[in-house]
């Protein structure tokens, strides 16, 4: 099974291998990070492939405009910012402490440690959201491409430290 590697910021397409299989699972292959087995698009002269989270879009790097610079840039903070939350909090277990939280407040029971536990999750992904918040505007404001890789690699540092 052939997969196809892309840079973790920009999307941009690195080089295609092949998954190795499971040694545990017989049959199932290892995708690692920054990796998709998602069929890279027929490129015309000039063209690269930019991998946008789900699915590849071609372009041209001969003039990468500061506005799709930001695009690309807001976009790996967004994704950074949603596998940072999901990895502590994947959706089942978001669903779940929603409705315990729902049904505390009902008994009246806002006292109790569980629900103190409930909104510290909470604050934690309300400061993750925030520094995603922050990283996004900073890139927003950049006027040039030094100062848009500046605040990406400001807004993913301050991003996995609430990791």
């Amino acid at each position: 099974m052939n997969i196809h590697h892309y840079d973790p910021h920009t999307g941009i397409y690195q080089r295609s291998t092949v998954a190795d299989e499971s040694p545990l699972e017989p049959g199932v292959h290892l995708i690692p990070a920054h990796a998709t087995t998602d069929q890279l698009p027929e490129l015309g002269t000039g063209e690269i492939a930019v991998w946008t989270g789900d699915a590849w879009q071609k372009t041209s790097p001969a003039q990468p405009t500061l506005e799709w610079m930001k695009q690309q840039s807001i976009a790996a903070i967004k994704a950074t910012a949603g596998k940072i939350i999901l990895t502590r909090l994947p959706a089942w277990k978001q669903n779940n402490l929603t409705a315990r939280a729902i049904e505390l407040l009902a008994g009246n029971q806002t006292m109790l440690p569980e629900f103190q536990n409930i909104q510290d999750q909470w604050e934690w992904v309300k400061n993750v959201r925030q520094a995603s918040d922050i990283a996004e505007a900073n890139i927003t404001l950049a006027v040039n491409q030094v100062e848009v890789t500046a605040a990406l690699t400001t807004g993913l540092a301050e991003l996995e430290m609430n990791n």
